[in-house]
């Protein structure tokens, strides 16, 4: 049974949205800071360029040039430092070989419909309705949406930061599908996926029919803000090793408490340090050793030309 509490956050915090319940989810004391107090957010170096890494990409796949999109890029988040900007910069690199491979794919598999940055949002009810709608009660987002002939929809969602496991990011895919088909009536079938910047990679979760996301995953979103909406209740932190990352850390007594702002900074730089990417193995003559096949620097440039290489060995789904 649902609290009184639970009842009223429910709506009273409404509009939900993946990052705004893995926020409620995390620390209820960083969610009253950021949506019920508004305190002044200290965003870290990561989620910065990140932010400029996703304008990049979006301008990039929308037809903008190189130059262009790196403009772009630039002005999305001001007063990068010059660190952040050659973190920018070598992400945007990395960038162009989801770039190919979108270009082998809509030469391959011609596109109904494309978006980038899509905002979607529901009803409590489940029904569509405008992002800004005042009855909005989830809405979210989406990196990149491709409508394919045969009513199926593709939904990718770009990561900048550290690798993580599939299964890490179901709740805000499966919200993503939820968002997608509810408001594409047409769509029969969604997929979902992850596009890992830094490696190229793209891990993909299998098809799912339209009847499946609105008898399992809906109600299965439902419950998630109703469960997580109850959790807010006291407005408690949840102190771990997350507080040295947190946009609240600064002015959190708890989270202070816990890692000082040196000891926060010094969390910080070696887990930074861990992210640079790995030198190559060198053989005894001099070149590298050959790059595991889920990195696309190890696809020959004719691959990305034929449909082969847009399908993974399941179920001949789609993998770009």
């Amino acid at each position: 049974m649902t609290s009184t509490f639970a009842q009223e956050a429910i709506r009273q915090f409404a509009p939900w949205s993946h990052s705004k319940l893995e926020l409620a989810e995390k620390c209820p004391k960083a969610f009253h800071k950021r949506h019920i107090l508004r305190t002044k957010r200290v965003e870290g170096t990561e989620a910065r360029v990140g932010t400029a890494s996703h304008a990049y990409m979006e301008n990039r796949l929308g037809g903008a040039d190189k130059a262009d999109a790196g403009t772009k890029a630039l002005e999305a988040v001001k007063g990068l430092t010059t660190t952040e900007i050659e973190t920018l910069n070598e992400r945007n690199e990395q960038s162009e070989r989801y770039v190919a491979r979108i270009a082998a794919y809509r030469a391959n598999r011609p596109l109904v419909h494309e978006g980038h940055e899509v905002d979607l949002a529901i009803r409590i009810d489940g029904s569509m309705c405008g992002y800004e709608d005042a009855d909005a009660f989830l809405r979210g987002s989406v990196d990149h949406l491709m409508e394919e002939q045969g009513k199926k929809a593709v939904v990718v969602d770009h990561k900048t930061g550290k690798e993580k496991p599939i299964e890490q990011y179901r709740p805000q895919l499966d919200s993503y599908k939820v968002l997608t088909i509810q408001n594409r009536l047409h769509l029969n079938v969604i997929q979902a996926g992850v596009h890992h910047v830094q490696s190229g990679s793209i891990v993909w979760q299998r098809s799912v029919p339209r009847k499946q996301v609105q008898l399992v995953l809906l109600p299965w979103l439902l419950r998630r803000v109703q469960t997580i909406a109850g959790g807010l209740e006291g407005f408690v932190a949840k102190t771990s090793t997350l507080c040295a990352w947190c946009d609240y850390h600064t002015s959190c007594e708890e989270g202070l408490a816990l890692f000082s702002l040196e000891k926060a900074a010094e969390m910080r730089a070696k887990a930074a340090a861990r992210r640079l990417p790995k030198q190559p193995r060198i053989k005894k003559d001099g070149t590298p050793y050959a790059t595991r096949a889920k990195n696309i620097d190890a696809v020959r440039p004719e691959e990305l030309e034929s449909a082969s290489s847009l399908y993974d060995d399941v179920d001949n789904e789609i993998i770009l």
